[in-house]
Formats: structure tokens, C-alpha cells, sequence
């Protein structure tokens, strides 16, 4: 499905007090006007477990500074299955830290989401 076609069914679909204006004008600012964001993975892993500190930040540019998403960051680990820590990225600080049993062996941003390194 294109972006016109779910354009038209959320038409289709809206809620008759928006209108058409509505879903028109939530498509022009928050789908073809605000881009595609670039996020960049800085962390740094102290400690030893069973208290390992991971703590970092993730840069997002490419979008506007209104523009916020909630951003995996998944941590992957040489025993078990990995662990996924949520960040609300924006335009301003978006700094994270967690606390872990064991060192990670890699902390990524998943492929399935834009990112740049």
C-alpha cells in the first residue's frame, strides 16, 4: 500500500468530526513534511557483573525538532536471549542508562530502523 492509498482509506475511515481537512492536513505535517530521522548509537558499558552500567545517547537528526518516536535499542548478550530498551528520541537529549547481569557483547539499534553510524 502506498502512502496515497492509506492517505485515502484513512478518509475513508476518519471519524466524520475531523473531516477530510483533518486527515489531509495530519498527512502534510506529520507524514510528507517532517522526514525520515537519522539516529546514531553512542553508549559506553562500566561495571561487572552482576551490575554491569550501560549508559548512552542516541542522535537523531533529519527530522524537526517537534518530532519525537520511541527508539529499541537492543542489547545482545553471549548467554541468553537479548534485551530491548526503549528510548524516546526528540530533538533534544536523549540519553538512556540501564543496569544489566552480564556484559553485553554488542548494543545495537535494530536493522528494521534508520539508522546511520
Amino acid at each position: 500500500m502506498s502512502t496515497a492509498d492509506f492517505q485515502a482509506l484513512a478518509r475513508e475511515l476518519r471519524p466524520r468530526s475531523l473531516g477530510e481537512e483533518g486527515i489531509d492536513a495530519f498527512f502534510d505535517n506529520w507524514v510528507y513534511a517532517t522526514g525520515i530521522p537519522t539516529l546514531k548509537l553512542r553508549y559506553t558499558v562500566s561495571g561487572v557483573a552482576p551490575a554491569v552500567k550501560l549508559s548512552g545517547s542516541i542522535d537523531q537528526s533529519g527530522a524537526g525538532d517537534d518530532f519525537s518516536m520511541d527508539s529499541p535499542i537492543e542489547v545482545q548478550f553471549a548467554k541468553g536471549p537479548p534485551q530491548t530498551i526503549w528510548v524516546r528520541t526528540t530533538g533534544d537529549d536523549n540519553t538512556f542508562a540501564a543496569t544489566l547481569r552480564q556484559v553485553p557483547v554488542r548494543v545495537v539499534i535494530p536493522d528494521d530502523v534508520l539508522v546511520k553510524k
